[in-house]
Parts: structure tokens; C-alpha cells; sequence
């Protein structure tokens, strides 16, 4: 028997460890769970999913917002267990990428700043580029059939920077042997998932909607960087009046 009103099993059982571990099972972990669900139709169907919330469907899967801390929650904790530094990986990327190039020791002492400012900041850095790359979208299909408006564009974009999380989680561990081999590819996979879930999640298609796509995501990157180099510019400035 269930209740009318909220659809729970009319018998309530006593609370105890094994209900609540039945509890997480069928909710988070089990195959059916909005979790699972969620990473599943991400994976296959992005769009599907973004649609879905949009038109309202708030059941079936996680919320956007939810999804991101979630995972972003899932990622700190299998980084501190394993013990990945995440500084280590950014000074290797740097060194990989540098080769033999001389530099000098101030060099040196700005790239270590940006390496130590990186791997303190690294949960937050791929999240504030989110309400530029909605901005991105936003203006980039701001004249199609079906026109979405910036929040649920900002939808869109949450779901996909949370799912790529994903591909940072599992290859972590290899880049710390491999360096930046392995990051240029986890960077490739997850610029082709965006370029994807912005492509399948309107109208046009065939070539000029991929390249659209393509431009929607650079053009993004170019607003975030322009935007990094805004702050850096009052900083400069800031300190020199000091």
C-alpha cells in the first residue's frame, strides 16, 4: 500500500543500519538511480537530458546545479585518497610543454605563482567559465526556431562541465606518469563532449552545425580569457598605485 499524496509505502519500517544502507543503495548507487541515470543519458544522450529538465522533467534526473558539486565533491575525494597532487601534474604539464627552453628565474618564480594559484584554485577554475560559455551559446543561437533563453543555457552548460569532470577523474592518476601527453587528450575529449552536447542540443545540422558549435565553444574561451586578462590589468594597476 502506498500514500496518496507522496507516493511512500503506506508501512513505515524502523529505522536502522540496514534500512538506511537499503536507502543509499536503491537511491545512489543502485542502476536505476537518478545518479546512475543521469551519468548514463549524460554520456549518450546529453541533450535528451538538458531537454528534459528544461521542459520540466525534474525527476528523472539530477539538477544541474547538484550534479556539478556532486561530482566536483567526488573528484576532491578521490584526489585526496589516492594522493594526486594536483600542483605536480600542472608544474609537469608546464615543464612538458616548455621542453628546453631557457627561462629565467623570474620566469620560473611567475610560473611556480601560477602553478601554486592553479592547484589551489583548480575545483573553481572550470566553473568560472560557465556563465561565459552560456553567454557564448546564448548569443550564438539567439536567432533560431527553438531560442533558449541565457538560464537555460546556463543549464546546458552546467550539465556538460559537470560530466567532464568525469574524464579528469579517470585519467588523473595516468598524467601524473605520462604528463602532458595525457592532458592534452583529456583536454581534447572534453572539448569534443561540449562541442557535442552544444551540436546535438539545437537545429542545425551536417557540417555547419558542428563548426558553429566549435566557434560557439572558442569564443568562449576568448571571452574568458579576455576576462582574465581584464582582472590581471587591474591588479597591475592596483599594485603599482600601492
Amino acid at each position: 500500500m502506498f500514500c496518496h499524496v507522496c507516493g511512500q509505502k503506506a508501512i513505515i519500517q524502523k529505522i536502522t543500519i540496514k534500512t538506511l544502507i537499503q536507502d543509499i543503495s536503491s537511491k545512489w548507487l543502485g542502476w536505476d538511480s537518478k545518479f546512475f541515470r543521469t551519468v548514463k543519458f549524460l554520456t549518450i544522450n546529453p541533450s535528451g537530458v538538458i531537454k528534459d529538465y528544461i521542459k520540466g522533467n525534474r525527476v528523472s534526473y539530477l539538477g544541474p546545479l547538484g550534479y556539478l558539486f556532486l561530482i566536483t565533491a567526488l573528484m576532491v575525494l578521490i584526489y585526496e585518497i589516492t594522493g594526486v597532487s594536483i600542483q605536480e601534474i600542472i608544474e609537469s604539464n608546464s615543464g612538458s610543454i616548455m621542453g628546453n627552453v631557457e627561462v629565467s628565474e623570474s620566469q620560473l618564480a611567475v610560473q611556480k605563482m601560477i602553478s601554486e594559484f592553479s592547484a589551489k584554485y583548480f575545483r573553481w577554475i572550470s566553473m568560472v567559465i560557465i556563465p561565459f560559455t552560456s553567454l557564448s551559446t546564448f548569443l550564438f543561437y539567439r536567432k533560431e526556431k527553438r531560442k533558449y533563453s541565457y538560464l537555460e543555457n546556463l543549464v546546458m552548460v552546467v550539465y556538460l562541465t559537470a560530466h567532464t569532470i568525469w574524464v579528469t577523474i579517470l585519467t588523473t592518476p595516468i598524467t601524473l606518469y605520462f604528463g602532458v601527453v595525457i592532458s592534452l587528450l583529456v583536454s581534447s575529449v572534453s572539448f569534443f563532449y561540449f562541442v557535442y552536447g552544444i551540436y546535438s542540443l539545437h537545429d542545425l545540422r551536417g557540417f555547419k552545425g558542428v563548426l558553429k558549435a566549435i566557434l560557439t565553444y572558442s569564443f568562449s574561451t576568448v571571452l574568458f580569457i579576455l576576462f582574465l586578462g581584464l582582472l590581471y590589468t587591474i591588479y597591475v594597476i592596483y599594485s603599482r598605485v600601492l
